[in-house]
Formats: structure tokens, sequence, C-alpha cells
């Protein structure tokens, strides 16, 4: 094998100084074309739809093998949390309101608090011998 600066392993973008700049990169890129795609699909979208399509479409992107590679520096946690700003302007419904009124109106929570609450949840399930 010929050593190389970047690795993808299992849609993992792998660098080897062993940082995700470069996979956050290729996710914001990704879920933004995502997001773009479904803009001109759906001109009008009910806020329902808005959520439901999210959480099935661009989410799952965002937080794929999350735990592997959530990310520690601030660029990279505002670079996914952008993702989620653009997505909730999904509907024209709700555009004209600022983004915590739009999080609230679809339900959703940060994207830091959903990597903090899996976070728990698998120190919880690793302290329970949950795995065992």
């Amino acid at each position: 094998m010929n050593p190389t600066e970047k690795q993808n392993d299992l849609g993992l973008l792998i660098t080897e100084d062993l940082k995700w700049n470069s996979h956050t990169d290729k996710v914001t890129k990704k879920a933004m074309s995502m997001i773009y795609l479904i803009k001109r699909v759906f001109k009008n979208l009910s806020i329902e739809g808005a959520s439901k399509i999210y959480k099935t479409y661009v989410r799952p992107m965002i937080e794929y093998a999350i735990p592997v590679w959530n990310p520690q520096y601030k660029k990279n946690i505002e670079s996914l949390e952008q993702i989620q700003r653009k997505a909730t302007k999904i509907s024209s419904k709700i555009r004209k309101f600022d983004y915590p009124k739009r999080m609230e109106i679809l339900n959703l929570t940060t994207h830091e608090e959903r990597r903090l609450r899996g976070d728990l949840i698998e120190i919880y399930k690793l302290s329970t011998n949950y795995y065992s």
C-alpha cells in the first residue's frame, strides 16, 4: 500500500494528522447540496414536511459515525450548525423567524446538544456493561 494524506474508510475521510477538518468539509458540502436540492424540488413545503425531510435526508448525513469524529474545533462545530441553520429555512412558512424560533417550531435541538446527549448515552451504556 502506498501512503496517502487522506483515506476514505467506511464513509469517513481520515487524514494523516487525524484531524477531522477535511471530513467536516466533505459532510458540510454534501449536506448543503442536499438542502439546496430539497429547496428546488419542494417549493411550498409544510412545516411538518420540512421537519421530516430534514430528519430523514440531511441529519443522517451529518450524524453518521459522529461518536468517532465528534468535532472538537469551533470551526467544525459551527460548520455543522450552519447546515441546520440553512435546513430550518426549507419551509418558506418559517423563513422569517430567527434561528431559535425556527428550531422551536420544528421541534429540533442544536447539533451540539444532540452530540452531547449521544455521548452521555454511550457513557451510560459503557458504565452499566450494556455491551457485555
